[in-house]
């Protein structure tokens, strides 16, 4: 098309004409009215909790053809969407595993994701970092059908130790307590004074840190199972931590961005990796893996083998 063609089609199109903020506004209206436009090639970035989902959503964020959408986004999934993301800020308890649109008001999160888009910015693609859509992927995949997937994983001890004092600090700070199930669901966020005496040792704080290295072998398998591979970049933090430029410039490639000179803060994950775990619940987390190291072995997302340890890395 030449530009006689695309100066015609501007002038016969008003819309095209406006502003970048006066387009959005235009579009924010529509979608509240009930239309909703399509988001173009999201990406979304998920892996299990601690699994630095965040710091690769922040990096990428910074890519000037995208939109950063933080945040699990739990009125546009759970208020709006009819489908529970556990929270403890969000009065959410559960977060089960979805494998169906029927499970969930699929328009409603088509426009509770749009409105989020556009209210921070709604330039490019949108990017949202969130671990609890590995538990409903094929709902995902299904809504957005040319969403790019990318899965970040880390090393089973240094993201047992990380959880562990996540869920410490939530304890601390929210007086909740997270509940991993023994099925293939995320796991559940209850006050304290409402967790069943039967959850044991599946309770945390003060769990059996082997439940969390189920909940982490249990994630990746469930992303493994997805028939969609070819849709999936598989980011291992042992390879960001080694070359985070050359990471970084296979994750443009492979999901089509433009080459961006990217600030790291990698000095904020500098600490021990076994950072809160004791010397006995490292000995049970090494027999765990020795036990499951064929299991774990086998694993592949994206055609790539899952994060080996890094050590001096939390």
């Amino acid at each position: 098309m030449g530009a006689a063609d695309a100066i015609q089609r501007r002038l016969t199109n008003p819309v095209a004409t406006l502003s970048g903020d006066v387009r959005r506004a235009i579009a924010w209206m529509r979608v509240e009215s009930g239309w909703c436009p399509e988001l173009e090639q999201p990406i979304f970035v998920t892996g299990t909790a601690r699994s630095n989902t965040t710091l690769i959503g922040r990096v990428l964020a910074q890519n000037p053809s995208v939109t950063d959408v933080p945040g699990e986004l739990i009125r546009e999934w759970s208020t709006s969407g009819g489908t529970s993301i556990a929270s403890p800020r969000s009065g959410y308890m559960n977060c089960p595993r979805l494998l169906d649109c029927c499970e969930a008001d699929a328009d409603a999160i088509r426009r509770g994701l749009c409105r989020a888009w556009l209210a921070a910015g709604g330039r490019g693609r949108l990017v949202n970092h969130n671990p609890h859509l590995a538990f409903r992927l094929p709902v995902v995949t299904t809504l957005f059908p040319d969403a790019a997937i990318v899965v970040t994983s880390r090393g089973l001890i240094g993201t047992v130790a990380s959880l562990k004092r996540l869920w410490q600090e939530h304890y601390n700070r929210f007086g909740v307590c997270h509940v991993l199930p023994a099925s293939d669901d995320c796991w559940s966020c209850l006050p304290a004074s409402q967790v069943p005496a039967a959850a044991g040792e599946r309770v945390f704080p003060g769990g059996d840190v082997r439940v969390l290295a189920e909940y982490w072998l249990r994630t990746y398998l469930v992303i493994a199972d997805h028939p969609a591979q070819e849709r999936f970049c598989h980011l291992r933090f042992s390879d960001f931590v080694g070359d985070p430029l050359l990471s970084l410039r296979n994750l443009e490639s492979a999901l089509a961005l433009p080459a961006t000179n990217y600030e790291l803060e990698l000095d904020q994950t500098r600490a021990a990796s076994v950072n809160g775990l004791t010397s006995a619940e490292i000995g049970d987390l090494n027999d765990w893996v020795i036990a499951r190291q064929d299991e774990i072995s086998a694993i592949r997302i994206g055609g790539q083998p899952l994060s080996q340890e890094v050590p001096g890395v939390t």
